[in-house]
């Protein structure tokens, strides 16, 4: 009886642990556009530093996590025209949500849409862009893989089987 509850309080701690395929590793798409005149693609592969340290757009940093991309930005000062970010091929096991945070108190979000593999931000301006250097970030949450839904069903099984037979 003892087995079977460590057996069962195990497989509910793996189980209760988030459960995704990350992006370290991966190769994603990055696109850039500035107004409707400059535009940039490139492809990189994610590791735990820095992709672009600053050669993503007009001197902008590009770092790319498990489940997270973060856009530093240079003095902003002088842009006139929206801001247009696409990122795809993001191989995260299907992604369910998207939030959006930055320290640019002048932007305002015309559009953020994702797909299950890529995600776009498009700001507008407001007033003048005089916002100096500041950071974008995206944080990406992954869809549970099937196991882990599996893992919960066969310990709360394991849990059940356990009480009926001390009942």
């Amino acid at each position: 009886m003892k087995r079977i509850l460590a057996l069962c309080a195990a497989t509910l701690l793996a189980a209760s642990s988030s459960a995704h395929a990350g992006l370290i590793g991966d190769t994603v798409d990055a696109t850039w556009t500035f107004g409707s005149g400059y535009r940039q693609s490139q492809s990189i592969t994610v590791t735990d530093a820095v992709e672009l340290p600053t050669g993503f757009g007009l001197g902008h940093s590009l770092d790319v996590g498990d489940d997270y991309i973060e856009i530093r930005l240079p003095d902003t000062s002088g842009i006139s025209a929206g801001v247009d970010w696409l990122f795809s091929s993001l191989d995260f096991g299907g992604i369910k949500s998207v939030s959006v945070s930055t320290d640019f108190s002048n932007w305002n979000l015309a559009d953020l849409s994702f797909t299950s593999d890529s995600v776009h931000i498009r700001f507008s301006q407001s007033q003048s862009w005089n916002l100096g250097a500041g950071v974008l970030r995206v944080n990406l949450s992954a869809v549970p893989e099937p196991t882990s839904a599996m893992l919960v069903l066969a310990g709360l099984g394991l849990v059940a089987a356990a009480v009926r037979r001390r009942a």
